[in-house]
């Protein structure tokens, strides 16, 4: 719910500012084309479908493909949005200093989005959780390359928990499991795979061994709740 409150609150202080503009444009008596209205708006509708999806977990809002990519539409309706996002991932990256990835266990990295070049040689599959980044060439264009769009601090949903849990019984070599910075939603489904590989006898021991290899991975509150749940379901149907 802070997402959609966090974002819906930016959406309508950028369309208050598109309105008042030309209004504060008219009373100092300084020309303001009618084009820049439309153009001050469309950062807050961009802005408000962001907090819709949201509130409706919708993963696929900005519509990623299975090759890792976005489609040019999507990326120029939600521009505004993905500008400020990617932004904030670059000054995050600069200042965390953190490790791009780490070994949580025999196979299985974890980490953050990668460029092209901190690509490291071996990487045999790929688990994509992010829905607002292209993936990197070296990465999607992996024959093991699998994506799960998620929007950033969301759950990964049952759905993809199921298919990501019948995938990893399957996957041999090295597994790079990320997110945009490798914490939330990375951090779950690497819990998952020490769960599934018996390394952990519940959530939160998983949490504390993945914690180890990448001291800022923390699941949310929702993120923590649905991988409990989700175990728990899948405890009782064995």
């Amino acid at each position: 719910m802070r997402y959609v409150l966090f974002f819906s609150g930016i959406a309508s202080a950028e369309a208050i500012f598109a309105w008042r503009l030309p209004l504060l444009a008219a009373a100092l008596g300084v020309p303001l084309s009618p084009w820049w209205g439309l153009l001050l708006v469309w950062p807050s509708v961009s802005t408000f479908v962001v907090a819709f999806a949201y509130h409706r977990r919708v993963g696929s809002l900005y519509g990623k493909r299975t090759d890792g990519t976005l489609p040019r539409a999507r990326e120029f309706i939600f521009l505004p949005w993905l500008v400020a996002y990617r932004t904030g991932w670059w000054a995050v990256r600069w200042w965390r200093n953190e490790n791009a990835y780490d070994e949580v266990c025999d196979g299985v990295l974890v980490g953050r989005r990668l460029l092209d070049h901190e690509v490291p040689s071996g990487i045999d599959h790929v688990i994509d959780l992010t829905s607002e980044f292209v993936e990197a060439d070296r990465l999607r264009s992996l024959p093991g390359y699998h994506v799960f769009p998620t929007l950033d601090g969301t759950a990964v949903s049952d759905a993809h928990l199921e298919e990501i849990a019948a995938l990893v019984d399957r996957l041999d070599g090295t597994t790079y499991v990320h997110c945009a910075e490798g914490h939330g939603r990375a951090g779950m489904v690497v819990v998952l795979i020490l769960l599934l590989r018996g390394l952990a006898e519940d959530v939160a021991a998983g949490e504390r061994l993945a914690q180890k290899a990448r001291p800022r991975i923390h699941l949310g509150t929702d993120q923590r709740a649905r991988l409990e749940r989700f175990w728990a379901q899948r405890a009782d149907a064995a």
